[in-house]
Protein backbone atom coordinates (compact mmCIF):
# COMPACT_ATOMS: atom_id res chain seq x y z
CA UNK A 1 0.00 0.00 0.00
CA UNK A 2 1.29 4.05 -0.90
CA UNK A 3 3.02 5.18 2.06
CA UNK A 4 2.84 2.20 4.29
CA UNK A 5 6.04 0.76 5.89
CA UNK A 6 6.62 -2.59 7.56
CA UNK A 7 7.76 -2.49 11.31
CA UNK A 8 10.19 -4.75 11.92
CA UNK A 9 9.86 -7.22 15.00
CA UNK A 10 11.21 -6.35 18.33
CA UNK A 11 12.47 -8.97 20.42
CA UNK A 12 10.79 -9.68 23.73
CA UNK A 13 11.64 -12.98 24.72
CA UNK A 14 13.67 -15.63 24.20
CA UNK A 15 12.54 -19.66 23.57
CA UNK A 16 15.22 -22.07 25.21
CA UNK A 17 14.69 -25.91 25.86
CA UNK A 18 10.60 -24.92 25.23
CA UNK A 19 10.51 -22.86 27.44
CA UNK A 20 10.11 -18.99 27.80
CA UNK A 21 12.90 -17.05 29.57
CA UNK A 22 11.84 -13.74 30.21
CA UNK A 23 14.93 -11.29 30.76
CA UNK A 24 14.03 -8.90 34.02
CA UNK A 25 15.34 -5.40 34.91
CA UNK A 26 16.77 -6.83 38.18
CA UNK A 27 19.20 -9.33 36.12
CA UNK A 28 20.78 -6.83 33.49
CA UNK A 29 21.21 -3.76 35.72
CA UNK A 30 24.86 -2.83 37.64
CA UNK A 31 24.21 0.21 40.45
CA UNK A 32 25.02 3.17 38.66
CA UNK A 33 25.56 2.22 35.31
CA UNK A 34 21.87 4.35 34.44
CA UNK A 35 22.63 4.63 30.74
CA UNK A 36 23.19 0.75 30.55
CA UNK A 37 26.36 1.36 28.77
CA UNK A 38 28.70 -1.15 30.51
CA UNK A 39 30.31 1.62 32.11
CA UNK A 40 28.30 2.56 35.77
CA UNK A 41 29.47 5.83 37.74
CA UNK A 42 30.17 7.63 34.64
CA UNK A 43 29.84 11.62 33.69
CA UNK A 44 26.95 10.43 31.02
CA UNK A 45 25.25 8.43 33.64
CA UNK A 46 24.83 11.87 35.85
CA UNK A 47 24.11 13.40 32.96
CA UNK A 48 20.85 11.36 31.96
CA UNK A 49 20.44 11.00 35.95
CA UNK A 50 19.66 15.11 35.61
CA UNK A 51 17.88 14.75 33.23
CA UNK A 52 15.18 12.51 34.59
CA UNK A 53 14.78 15.02 37.31
CA UNK A 54 13.34 17.22 34.13
CA UNK A 55 11.99 15.53 31.74
CA UNK A 56 11.03 12.49 33.72
CA UNK A 57 11.07 8.48 32.71
CA UNK A 58 11.31 9.49 28.95
CA UNK A 59 14.71 10.99 29.66
CA UNK A 60 15.82 6.85 30.16
CA UNK A 61 15.67 4.80 26.91
CA UNK A 62 15.15 1.59 28.68
CA UNK A 63 12.82 2.82 31.92
CA UNK A 64 12.85 -0.57 33.61
CA UNK A 65 16.33 -1.07 33.67
CA UNK A 66 17.79 2.15 34.16
CA UNK A 67 15.82 2.37 37.60
CA UNK A 68 17.34 -0.58 38.51
CA UNK A 69 20.39 0.61 38.00
CA UNK A 70 19.82 4.14 39.25
CA UNK A 71 19.90 3.57 43.54
CA UNK A 72 23.45 4.46 43.40
CA UNK A 73 23.60 5.00 47.77
CA UNK A 74 22.00 1.69 48.30
CA UNK A 75 19.43 3.08 50.50
CA UNK A 76 16.66 0.66 48.72
CA UNK A 77 15.08 4.29 47.40
CA UNK A 78 15.59 4.85 43.27
CA UNK A 79 15.76 8.04 41.48
CA UNK A 80 16.12 10.02 44.14
CA UNK A 81 18.38 13.39 44.53
CA UNK A 82 20.40 11.81 47.41
CA UNK A 83 21.46 8.45 44.37
CA UNK A 84 22.22 12.13 41.88
CA UNK A 85 24.63 12.92 44.36
CA UNK A 86 26.16 10.29 45.89
CA UNK A 87 27.04 8.98 41.79
CA UNK A 88 28.26 12.20 41.22
CA UNK A 89 30.80 11.34 44.92
CA UNK A 90 31.23 8.26 43.25
CA UNK A 91 32.65 10.36 40.08
CA UNK A 92 34.82 12.53 41.86
CA UNK A 93 36.59 10.12 43.85
CA UNK A 94 34.85 11.29 47.11
CA UNK A 95 32.75 7.68 47.63
CA UNK A 96 33.49 4.33 46.81
CA UNK A 97 30.80 2.61 45.19
CA UNK A 98 28.43 -0.13 46.37
CA UNK A 99 28.39 -3.04 44.44
CA UNK A 100 25.29 -5.02 42.80
CA UNK A 101 23.84 -7.23 45.46
CA UNK A 102 23.25 -10.80 44.36
CA UNK A 103 19.58 -11.47 44.91
CA UNK A 104 20.77 -15.15 46.89
CA UNK A 105 23.73 -14.22 48.76
CA UNK A 106 23.64 -12.76 52.45
CA UNK A 107 27.16 -11.09 53.48
CA UNK A 108 27.39 -11.37 57.37
CA UNK A 109 29.38 -10.08 60.22
CA UNK A 110 29.63 -10.53 63.59
CA UNK A 111 31.51 -8.22 66.15
CA UNK A 112 31.81 -8.10 70.27
CA UNK A 113 32.79 -4.44 71.50
CA UNK A 114 32.47 -4.29 74.94
CA UNK A 115 29.98 -6.86 76.44
CA UNK A 116 27.57 -7.38 73.36
CA UNK A 117 27.73 -9.09 69.96
CA UNK A 118 26.37 -7.60 67.25
CA UNK A 119 25.60 -9.90 63.62
CA UNK A 120 24.67 -7.56 61.09
CA UNK A 121 24.34 -8.68 57.44
CA UNK A 122 24.12 -7.51 53.85
CA UNK A 123 21.34 -8.93 51.69
CA UNK A 124 19.51 -7.95 48.49
CA UNK A 125 16.21 -10.17 49.30
CA UNK A 126 14.42 -10.70 52.55
CA UNK A 127 15.06 -13.48 54.17
CA UNK A 128 12.63 -15.81 56.00
CA UNK A 129 14.22 -17.45 58.81
CA UNK A 130 17.95 -17.64 60.46
CA UNK A 131 19.57 -19.85 62.53
CA UNK A 132 22.86 -19.28 64.20
CA UNK A 133 25.18 -21.36 65.99
CA UNK A 134 27.59 -20.20 68.58
CA UNK A 135 30.32 -21.43 70.80
CA UNK A 136 30.25 -19.55 73.99
CA UNK A 137 32.55 -19.13 77.32
CA UNK A 138 31.22 -17.86 80.19
CA UNK A 139 27.63 -16.61 80.26
CA UNK A 140 25.29 -14.57 77.53
CA UNK A 141 22.49 -12.91 77.99
CA UNK A 142 19.19 -12.92 75.64
CA UNK A 143 19.08 -12.31 72.18
CA UNK A 144 17.58 -9.38 71.03
CA UNK A 145 16.55 -8.73 66.89
CA UNK A 146 17.86 -5.46 65.50
CA UNK A 147 16.74 -3.55 63.11
CA UNK A 148 16.36 -5.49 59.78
CA UNK A 149 14.62 -8.31 61.85
CA UNK A 150 11.91 -6.29 63.55
CA UNK A 151 9.07 -7.93 63.59
CA UNK A 152 10.50 -11.56 63.72
CA UNK A 153 10.24 -13.36 66.61
CA UNK A 154 13.61 -15.58 68.09
CA UNK A 155 14.00 -18.68 70.46
CA UNK A 156 17.44 -19.58 71.79
CA UNK A 157 18.90 -22.38 73.96
CA UNK A 158 22.43 -23.07 75.74
CA UNK A 159 23.88 -26.07 75.84
CA UNK A 160 26.93 -26.68 77.16
CA UNK A 161 29.31 -24.22 75.00
CA UNK A 162 26.99 -24.00 72.53
CA UNK A 163 24.22 -21.28 72.04
CA UNK A 164 21.31 -21.67 69.31
CA UNK A 165 19.53 -19.07 68.02
CA UNK A 166 16.70 -19.22 66.00
CA UNK A 167 15.38 -16.16 64.10
CA UNK A 168 11.97 -16.89 62.25
CA UNK A 169 8.32 -15.34 62.35
CA UNK A 170 4.55 -17.22 61.99
CA UNK A 171 3.07 -14.87 60.57
CA UNK A 172 4.34 -12.53 57.51
CA UNK A 173 7.22 -10.41 58.92
CA UNK A 174 10.83 -10.95 57.04
CA UNK A 175 14.28 -10.29 57.80
CA UNK A 176 14.45 -6.96 55.24
CA UNK A 177 16.47 -6.80 52.58
CA UNK A 178 19.18 -4.36 53.02
CA UNK A 179 23.06 -3.19 53.89
CA UNK A 180 24.75 -3.44 56.80
CA UNK A 181 21.44 -4.30 58.76
CA UNK A 182 21.83 -5.45 62.48
CA UNK A 183 20.32 -9.25 62.89
CA UNK A 184 20.51 -9.20 66.45
CA UNK A 185 22.43 -8.37 69.61
CA UNK A 186 23.27 -10.40 72.37
CA UNK A 187 25.02 -9.62 75.67
CA UNK A 188 28.05 -11.79 76.96
CA UNK A 189 30.43 -12.13 79.68
CA UNK A 190 32.71 -14.37 78.16
CA UNK A 191 33.73 -15.39 75.18
CA UNK A 192 31.74 -16.04 71.91
CA UNK A 193 31.89 -16.82 68.16
CA UNK A 194 29.87 -17.52 65.40
CA UNK A 195 30.88 -21.08 64.42
CA UNK A 196 27.74 -21.68 61.84
CA UNK A 197 24.54 -19.83 59.90
CA UNK A 198 21.79 -20.85 57.80
CA UNK A 199 19.43 -19.02 56.06
CA UNK A 200 16.13 -19.48 54.07
CA UNK A 201 14.88 -16.92 51.47
CA UNK A 202 11.05 -15.38 52.30
CA UNK A 203 10.09 -18.58 50.31
CA UNK A 204 12.00 -21.20 51.22
CA UNK A 205 14.41 -21.39 49.05
CA UNK A 206 18.42 -21.52 51.08
CA UNK A 207 20.26 -18.84 50.54
CA UNK A 208 24.34 -18.60 50.36
CA UNK A 209 26.00 -16.93 53.21
CA UNK A 210 29.25 -15.57 53.62
CA UNK A 211 30.74 -14.98 57.35
CA UNK A 212 33.61 -12.93 58.38
CA UNK A 213 34.62 -11.77 62.12
CA UNK A 214 35.37 -8.02 62.57
CA UNK A 215 37.79 -7.41 65.49
CA UNK A 216 37.18 -6.13 68.71
CA UNK A 217 39.86 -3.83 69.30
CA UNK A 218 42.96 -2.04 67.59
CA UNK A 219 46.00 -4.07 66.69
CA UNK A 220 48.93 -3.85 64.82
CA UNK A 221 50.07 -7.52 63.91
CA UNK A 222 54.10 -8.20 63.16
CA UNK A 223 54.37 -7.94 59.30
CA UNK A 224 54.36 -11.46 57.84
CA UNK A 225 57.02 -13.03 56.56
CA UNK A 226 59.90 -11.70 59.15
CA UNK A 227 62.55 -11.82 57.77
CA UNK A 228 61.56 -11.05 54.41
CA UNK A 229 62.85 -10.36 51.01
CA UNK A 230 61.92 -8.69 48.94
CA UNK A 231 58.07 -7.83 50.28
CA UNK A 232 56.37 -8.36 53.49
CA UNK A 233 52.77 -7.67 54.49
CA UNK A 234 51.28 -5.53 57.80
CA UNK A 235 48.16 -6.38 58.46
CA UNK A 236 46.05 -4.02 61.30
CA UNK A 237 42.51 -4.39 62.77
CA UNK A 238 40.16 -2.12 62.78
CA UNK A 239 36.88 -2.67 65.12
CA UNK A 240 35.28 0.45 63.29
CA UNK A 241 35.98 2.90 60.42
CA UNK A 242 38.40 4.92 60.62
CA UNK A 243 41.66 6.46 58.90
CA UNK A 244 45.45 4.82 59.39
CA UNK A 245 48.72 5.86 59.09
CA UNK A 246 51.60 3.63 59.36
CA UNK A 247 55.17 5.32 58.77
CA UNK A 248 58.84 2.79 58.27
CA UNK A 249 62.05 4.15 59.56
CA UNK A 250 65.36 2.63 59.18
CA UNK A 251 67.46 2.04 62.57
CA UNK A 252 69.08 5.83 62.30
CA UNK A 253 65.32 6.80 62.51
CA UNK A 254 65.05 8.08 59.16
CA UNK A 255 61.53 8.21 57.18
CA UNK A 256 61.39 5.98 54.65
CA UNK A 257 57.95 5.33 53.43
CA UNK A 258 54.10 6.08 54.84
CA UNK A 259 50.94 4.52 53.94
CA UNK A 260 48.24 6.43 54.57
CA UNK A 261 44.34 5.60 53.61
CA UNK A 262 40.91 5.16 55.06
CA UNK A 263 38.94 1.83 55.68
CA UNK A 264 35.82 0.42 56.94
CA UNK A 265 35.68 -1.88 60.37
CA UNK A 266 38.23 -5.04 59.27
CA UNK A 267 41.42 -5.94 58.67
CA UNK A 268 43.63 -3.73 56.04
CA UNK A 269 46.47 -5.59 54.56
CA UNK A 270 49.59 -3.32 53.53
CA UNK A 271 52.60 -4.58 51.40
CA UNK A 272 55.69 -3.01 51.80
CA UNK A 273 58.29 -4.02 48.96
CA UNK A 274 61.51 -2.78 50.33
CA UNK A 275 61.49 0.59 48.49
CA UNK A 276 61.09 4.35 49.46
CA UNK A 277 59.91 6.93 48.92
CA UNK A 278 61.21 7.36 45.73
CA UNK A 279 61.38 4.10 44.27
CA UNK A 280 64.33 2.87 45.27
CA UNK A 281 65.31 -0.32 46.95
CA UNK A 282 66.69 0.16 50.76
CA UNK A 283 69.48 -1.78 51.98
CA UNK A 284 69.31 -4.69 53.97
CA UNK A 285 68.92 -4.63 57.63
CA UNK A 286 66.45 -3.77 60.45
CA UNK A 287 63.16 -1.31 60.32
CA UNK A 288 60.79 -0.13 62.28
CA UNK A 289 57.30 0.34 61.28
CA UNK A 290 55.07 2.80 63.54
CA UNK A 291 51.22 2.02 62.78
CA UNK A 292 48.80 4.57 64.07
CA UNK A 293 44.90 4.22 63.91
CA UNK A 294 42.60 6.47 65.63
CA UNK A 295 43.59 6.55 69.09
CA UNK A 296 45.86 3.52 68.91
CA UNK A 297 49.65 3.60 68.16
CA UNK A 298 51.86 0.53 67.74
CA UNK A 299 55.50 0.08 66.44
CA UNK A 300 57.20 -3.23 65.55
CA UNK A 301 60.56 -4.39 64.61
CA UNK A 302 61.46 -6.38 60.82
CA UNK A 303 64.11 -7.23 59.12
CA UNK A 304 65.01 -7.27 55.37
CA UNK A 305 67.43 -9.54 54.18
CA UNK A 306 68.62 -10.61 50.63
Amino acid sequence: QPGYVKNFPLRALLFRNGGIDIVCADSIDARGDVNLNGLPYEIADAVMYTLYFIEGLSAFEYPEASIAASDANADGIALSVADLVYLIRVITGDAQPYAKLVSSDMNLSSQVLGNEMTVRYTSGIDAGAALLVFDISGTVGTPRVGNGAAGMDVVSAVNGNELRVLVYNIGSAAITAGIDNVLMTIPVDGSITLRSVEVADFFGATMNVSTRELPSRYDVAQNYPNPFNPTTTIALSLPVAGEYHVAIYNVAGQLIRTFDGSASAGVVQLVWDGKDASGSTVASGMYFYKATVGDFTATKKMLLMK
